[in-house]
Order: C-alpha cells, then structure tokens, then sequence
C-alpha cells in the first residue's frame, strides 16, 4: 500500500512539473577544423513523444548518409545502441532535433540523450545555449558529457539555466564521437517528507556531511551514474553521517531509507 501510495504521489508531482514547464530546451552547435558546422536540439515538452513529432521539428534520418560534419541524436533499439548506457526506444531513429516527455519515475527516465557527431576535420569545438532551459531543468542538476570509444565518460559540465558557451567543450580525434546530454532536476526534500535532510558540501571533494533532523536508523546506500553500488552503511540510532565517496569525480546518487522512507539524492564529486 505504502508502494502504490509513492507512485501516486510520484505521478502527481510529475504531472505538476509538466504543466509548469511545457517547454524546455538545450541547442548544441558544433564546428570542426576548417569551419563547417551543425546543430542539434534536445529538451521536454508535454505534447512530445517518445517517436517523431513533425510539429516539433523533429525529422528522422535514420540510414541517410552522414555529412562530412553531422551530429544527430541517436535513439536505438535493444541490440542496436552504440552505447548501453542510454534507454531504449521501439525504433531506431537518428534526428536533429529531439523532443520528449515527462515520462517516469523520477521523471527524468527518457531525458538522457545519446548525441553522436561524425566529423573529418578535427579538433571538433562544441558550443551550447542553455537559455532554453527556464526552469528546474537549468539548475546545474542536468549535465553534459562526452564518451570515449569505450562509452566511459571524461568529462561532467553542468547546465545552468540562461547560460551560453562559445567552448562546451573540444573533440579533439574521432576517440570521442558520443555526448550524453541528461536533463534533470530534483524533487524537493520535502515532497518525500524528509525536511531535516541536509548534505554538505555538495559538490564535494570527497568528503559529505549528511545530517538528519533527528537521531535514526536506517542504510544508506550510494551509486555512481551507471547504477553501480559503491558503498552501503547501515547506521544505528545516528544523526549524522560523515563519509567519503570512493571513486572517480561525477555524479553519485545517495539512497537513503529512514523510518520506511527512502529518498534518492544527487551528489557532485569535482
């Protein structure tokens, strides 16, 4: 019951989100070594798909030869991705500019956006417009990486709302073809009904500070962006817990269950 009772809760805030933000977007330019360009568009809109929306601009380009600059927004099926760390979608579908829905609990669940760049003449500079993003979604809680050949990410950068780049970021050889752009944003302590939470500093170097409202029991459980477990503690009657995140620097996500309530924050690790 307390299962179906979240999910409700879950579903009403997401509901809440997409009428607030109908639309919000993030534009990607790309410019190799000799001055050719291109672009592509993700973002969120309540009336988008998770296919093509001809009204939205979006165009599919799957199979249609690549430019001697072309950067497209892949979306794969199982057993086609160029990298498993993007959700999977019924069809295969390369496209310029790629609107989606608020699907998914947290929300975000479609929001990570694989974009592949083929490219001749490197180094590859990468130019962004996060004027676009208006509400949470710019809020430094989405970020933009690029992959190397292995799908390892080597980068974090994080998309603040109004903010332009004239350098993202440079691609300096075909190693790295792929960014993952993820849009996101977090849900308030508070909606969960954990309002004595706090995390410091965030980001972090290594070191957190967690502290509760009052002394309690429960386990604390932290991933990296994979999904991976990096580290599980049980704690007894404690109000405080003083870690340190073991691992590269990224993005981790602490679980924590409290008194039958769990609560999934994101931490920075510069």
């Amino acid at each position: 019951m307390r299962f179906l009772s979240t999910i409700l809760l879950l579903t009403l805030i997401t509901s809440s989100y997409a009428q607030q933000w109908a639309t919000e977007s993030a534009k990607f330019f790309f410019i190799d070594n000799i001055g050719r360009s291109d672009t592509v568009v993700v973002g969120v809109d309540s009336s988008s798909t998770n296919g093509i929306d001809l009204a939205l601009g979006e165009a599919d380009l799957y199979g249609s030869p690549y430019d001697s600059l072309d950067a497209r927004i892949f979306l794969r099926m199982t057993g086609s991705q160029n990298c498993p760390l993007f959700i999977t979608f019924p069809s295969n579908l390369d496209t310029k500019v790629d609107f989606r829905p608020y699907t998914g609990v947290p929300f975000t669940q479609y929001l990570r956006f694989e974009i592949y760049v083929h490219a001749v003449e490197y180094p590859v500079t990468v130019k962004a417009d996060f004027t676009g993003l208006v509400g949470m979604f710019g809020n430094g809680w989405g970020y933009v990486q690029s992959l190397d050949s292995a799908c390892v990410p080597v980068n974090y950068i994080p998309m603040w709302v109004n903010t332009t780049y004239d350098s993202l970021m440079v691609l300096p050889d075909s190693t790295y073809k792929t960014l993952s752009a993820q849009m996101e944003f977090e849900v308030s302590v508070q909606e969960y009904g954990l309002e004595g939470l706090t995390i410091q500093p965030n980001p972090t170097g290594g070191r957190i500070t967690i502290s509760l409202e009052e002394a309690s029991t429960g386990v604390l459980n932290i991933r990296n962006y994979l999904g991976q477990l990096v580290m599980r503690e049980e704690f007894n009657n404690i109000q405080e817990l003083d870690i340190s995140i073991d691992g590269p620097a990224g993005i981790y996500f602490l679980q924590l269950e409290v008194n039958g309530q769990v609560i999934t924050k994101k931490v920075v690790k510069e």
